[in-house]
């Protein structure tokens, strides 16, 4: 009969397939559109009827067809266990209020607000959202229908917002903070923008048009430490024996590779898209770590904290 996993995907399917049918569906249709069995079809009907649903049968040229009334199917309150799974979803999802999938996830749940949800035992504690709902919104909206966005952004260098219009290719969060990564007209090129940076947010109607070329981009945006990205480079970061342990816990970038070192130490070897968040990466460990290579983010993390010493010895640098 299948594992548990492969029988709950194919009751989806089924459910999927007999709400989406205008006039009922057969179970030759149902074979079909979840690769099931005439007598697994059969089975998975009973299991359908015995959870609740209620299943209308029309006889059509000798055959049965199936449907469920879309009434029924709006107005099926989640149980206990699913709207505690869908709440912890929500709360994980946090960072991301105002998208359309949270919605979504919102609208589930407000069907079931007078059920007791089962305890799950498990506490998320996202972040909360970083960006206006309403801007995030209008971004996972014109993401949603592939539309042109203009935008007001302020950029990290800005004195003030910019206006910019941008196809919209993928929502990312990082640290709890979303990123909309998109071409820029003006830039010819991909951009990961910060949505908390935007102050004015509209979806036009203008189709997106990403050069094919482009997306190729977007891998190396990804694989970037958080959200400065620029040509690909080789690093080799010594830690410290007193540290080694935790550089699983707090890694540079998921793809890389730890080598043992003299002394118990640990060398961190990794491929990543600019130094400057590798800077801060670096920083981060203090005395326990130091990079062996490349010489140029070397040199940064020794500027970088000679800077930081002025303001402590003799008269203080003037923060800008």
């Amino acid at each position: 009969m299948g594992t548990t996993a492969s029988r709950t995907r194919r009751t989806a399917r089924l459910i999927q397939a007999i709400s989406r049918s205008k006039h009922g569906i057969t179970v030759r249709q149902l074979c079909k559109a979840t690769g099931g069995r005439r007598a697994t079809i059969y089975r998975d009907i009973d299991l359908l009827k015995d959870s609740g649903y209620t299943l209308e049968t029309e006889t059509v040229n000798g055959e049965a067809r199936y449907s469920i009334a879309s009434s029924e199917l709006a107005g099926r309150a989640l149980s206990p266990r699913e709207h505690a799974t869908a709440a912890l979803a929500h709360r994980a999802l946090a960072p991301l209020a105002g998208a359309l999938p949270v919605q979504e996830l919102e609208r589930l749940l407000a069907r079931s607000r007078n059920e007791q949800p089962e305890n799950l035992r498990i506490d998320i504690r996202a972040p909360a959202s970083r960006a206006h709902p309403d801007h995030l919104h209008t971004v996972s909206d014109a993401l949603a229908s592939q539309r042109v966005l203009r935008l007001h952004y302020r950029g990290a260098k800005d004195q003030s917002p910019k206006a910019r219009r941008v196809h919209p290719v993928q929502i990312q969060v990082v640290d709890g903070a979303p990123y909309l990564i998109a071409w820029d007209e003006r830039a010819k090129a991909l951009r990961k923008l910060k949505v908390a940076r935007v102050t004015l947010a509209k979806k036009l109607r203008e189709k997106c048009r990403v050069p094919s070329g482009a997306l190729a981009a977007k891998d190396s945006l990804a694989r970037s430490v958080k959200v400065w990205s620029d040509n690909p480079i080789d690093v080799r970061i010594r830690i410290a024996k007193a540290a080694a342990r935790y550089v699983h816990e707090w890694p540079l970038v998921p793809e890389q590779i730890i080598e043992d070192a003299p002394g118990g130490a640990a060398d961190v070897c990794a491929r990543v898209y600019g130094v400057e968040e590798t800077l801060r990466w670096v920083l981060r460990w203090g005395a326990s770590a130091r990079v062996l290579e490349p010489r140029e983010l070397r040199e940064r993390v020794v500027s970088e904290l000679s800077d930081a010493l002025s303001g402590y010895r003799g008269r203080p640098a003037q923060l800008a």
